[in-house]
């Protein structure tokens, strides 16, 4: 079954792993990330979207889960 998903940290390491591995795997993804502009080629292949986000900012946070709730 396919789900939406949203990944925070999802720039390196586990976050980027865990996105690659959902959108592989046929899930649609929403990437955050600190700077877009950072994001590798492959998370940006397979990413759904890619959504810029300080989680120490709260009206950061409610804009990207917003923007996610909009989207499904």
């Amino acid at each position: 079954m396919k789900s939406n998903i949203i990944v925070m940290g999802a720039n390196g390491g586990t976050g980027e792993n865990l996105t690659l591995r959902l959108a592989r795997a046929g899930h649609d993804v929403y990437a955050t990330v600190r700077d877009p502009d950072k994001a590798s080629a492959d998370l940006r292949a397979h990413a759904k979207k890619i959504m810029a986000i300080d989680v120490t900012n709260d009206g950061a946070m409610d804009s990207v889960f917003s923007e996610f709730s909009e989207a499904n």
